[in-house]
């Protein structure tokens, strides 16, 4: 009795178009293993905290994400981790500061910026604050969670738009 070796089918001999849709095919399934979220709905970790004088979000999402607000509006694919920290002020909310560290490829394309990562990106963007407080942001990159906010009112709050105080000098 002789056996026949049957030669097996690999990825070599099949067509490219074939080819294309087993690695779309492959690409789909690990996403949807490993989770999709857009803003904070989705497979992702949210921990907001609100106080009186700030409001700061944390959040961890991994697989394809999609950020349509902020500096980092865009898409990620991978393990996205952010802080955002907004002082209150006058009834409206400022941005103090903003943490993101992305590892996998991120596509950015904000207003005010447009770029393309692969691999690890961390970014850090602080800004001033409100008008009329001080504050203070204790911020450790290894533990963004566990930052915390001091903000110092002025006595007197003048709350009135810039153009509206020149008119009354």
């Amino acid at each position: 009795m002789v056996l026949e070796r049957v030669p097996l089918r690999n990825e070599a001999s099949a067509s490219p178009r074939l080819r294309r849709a087993r690695l779309l095919a492959k690409c789909l399934g690990i996403l949807g293993l490993t989770g999709c979220s857009i803003n904070d709905h989705g497979l992702v970790l949210v921990n907001k905290v609100e106080t009186d004088t700030s409001r700061s979000s944390y959040f961890v999402a991994t697989g394809a994400r999609i950020e349509t607000r902020g500096p980092m509006a865009g898409l990620s694919l991978g393990r996205v981790e952010a802080l955002h920290v907004h002082i209150k002020s006058c009834g409206l909310l400022e941005p103090r500061l903003h943490y993101q560290k992305t590892a996998g490829i991120q596509l950015v394309t904000s207003s005010q910026e447009f770029a393309l990562t692969l691999g690890l990106r961390e970014m850090l963007v602080a800004a001033p604050g409100a008008p009329n407080t001080a504050s203070a942001v204790r911020f450790a990159p290894a533990q963004p969670e566990r930052t915390t906010v001091r903000v110092i009112s002025s006595q007197k709050s003048n709350c009135q738009p810039q153009s509206q105080r020149k008119e009354l000098s």
